[in-house]
């Protein structure tokens, strides 16, 4: 998808003017231009946010994209109090690049100097990481201050009513938030053709990684840049066994967003991998690309957001599509029952003796109904500390731990006036120590209506069934 700006044609003369007036800010003067710190999204969610800091100008932009992409909201900030980006601890700068808001703290949680709202971002991110950049807590807040230009220790501040304000349009692991020191607007044409070579590198990627070689798949990878491959030999012995099979095997990265800041890009999408028709969240995919000397995008640094660090050092790919088998086994044998195994004539005299399939207990079936029940309404009641109850500790979805999932929650709570769930032809069946419940999932809001097949994989935890794994299908 390219962006076009509104419907409108734009006076490229005018717009070039504009850009070579010394000390001029094109995004002060034409609200209708895009900048080139945003490239593309394309998200299946009807709509996704963008959140640019410029340093120079000490102003935040608000841009909404649903097919056009456009400024909603512009507001002053405050940056840190001493110029450049940062490099290190206590050096009073705020940092310049491609972040996102990994949590969210209230006015509860917050000393009254972070005013009624933050939003922690991720620096030091992994190239921030790499060029020896040090310090925490840089965040987006409030304040309970008169805000002043250039007067934080190196968050990005604004007026509290501005904060709560932004919180609805923030997705955590999703939202970035550029931060540079000043826009830039060049020809659509440059960015099409950024936009057309990124997309291309991820097509490759994937298709390296479902049926390339070794090389094939580090051909997508800087020479700089060495990834974990450790991985590797379990998964290409695993993938060719499913190429004798009449099981189909893939992987996809969805609702692809795609950001700069000079030189750098970053990819950000959804990771699926699916198995005959089963599709299973990988996790919230991040690659770092650059063009070094135009000799074509490399990876440079990758990573998955939200997820716990055990998680990361299991590998998600390879646990994806571990838990997403062990379904699809589950399923094939509820379906598809097995063949009677044959027997030799008995005597009347011996008994007749029926192996018995093992089946989940009438306790097991009732505490896990209940439980549902339970989570069915406090997800349609918007009773978040309910819904998060229901949810195991090491729970992880669609790249979210269990916090980040209620975070997530409580926003889309807040974000619509009505949340609709029911659940119909409930399956629960039994795979080892866990539990498997099918049924039918119906869900409507004011802005999204859906109806699919939703499957738990429910875990015992402190004596109650929990929920550890789930995914959907229209």
């Amino acid at each position: 998808m390219i962006f076009r700006v509104g419907t409108q044609i734009l006076n490229i003369s005018l717009l070039f003017a504009l850009m070579l007036l010394p000390g001029t800010a094109v995004s002060q003067d034409n609200p209708t231009a895009i900048p080139d710190v945003l490239i593309s999204f394309e998200s299946e969610k009807g709509r996704d946010y963008a959140i640019v800091v410029e340093k120079e100008s000490q102003q935040l932009f608000l841009y909404a994209n649903d097919g056009t992409l456009r400024e909603i909201r512009r507001m002053n900030c405050s940056t840190g109090k001493v110029r450049g980006p940062k490099f290190s601890a206590g050096d009073l700068k705020t940092p310049e690049g491609i972040y996102f808001f990994v949590k969210e703290y209230e006015d509860k949680e917050l000393a009254p100097i972070y005013g009624t709202g933050a939003f922690p971002m991720d620096y030091p991110n992994l190239l921030d990481q790499a060029s020896g950049r040090t310090g925490t807590s840089i965040w987006l807040h409030g304040t309970n201050k008169v805000l002043k230009e250039r007067d934080s220790s190196g968050c990005v501040a604004i007026e509290n009513e501005n904060i709560a304000e932004l919180a609805p349009y923030i997705t955590l692991n999703r939202t970035p938030i550029i931060v540079t020191e000043r826009l830039s607007f060049s020809d659509p044409e440059q960015k099409r053709q950024s936009e057309t070579a990124v997309k291309a590198l991820l097509s490759g990627w994937k298709k390296a990684l479902e049926s390339g070689t070794y090389h094939d798949y580090l051909s997508f990878y800087d020479p700089e840049y060495l990834p974990d491959m450790s991985w590797w030999p379990e998964w290409n012995k695993t993938r060719k066994s499913f190429q004798t099979e009449p099981q189909s095997l893939s992987q996809d990265l969805k609702n692809p967003l795609i950001v700069k800041e000079k030189d750098i890009y970053a990819a950000l999408a959804d990771q699926v991998i699916a198995l005959s028709g089963n599709e299973l969240a990988v996790g919230i995919k991040k690659f770092f690309l650059t063009d070094r000397e135009n000799q074509g995008f490399r990876i440079i640094a990758e990573e998955y957001m939200g997820l716990p660090e055990h998680h990361i050092k299991e590998n998600p790919f390879m646990t994806a599509f571990r838990n997403l088998k062990k379904s699809a086994e589950v399923i094939a044998r509820r379906e598809v029952p097995p063949e009677p195994p044959e027997r030799l004539p008995i005597r009347e005299s011996e008994p007749s003796e029926q192996s018995v399939p093992e089946e989940i207990s009438a306790q097991d079936e009732t505490e896990i109904a209940e439980m549902l029940q339970a989570w069915v309404k406090a997800w349609s009641s918007k009773d978040a500390d309910q819904y998060g109850a229901c949810y195991a500790d090491d729970f992880n979805s669609q790249g979210m731990s269990r916090d980040a999932w209620i975070a997530y929650k409580k926003q889309l709570n807040r974000k619509y006036s009505y949340i609709r769930v029911s659940m119909d032809n409930l399956r629960i069946t039994k795979s080892g120590d866990d539990r498997i419940a099918l049924f039918t999932q119906n869900y409507q809001s004011e802005a999204f209506k859906t109806l699919g097949t939703k499957q738990l994989i429910l875990k015992r935890e402190n004596g109650q069934w929990k929920i550890f794994r789930e995914t959907y299908r229209k």
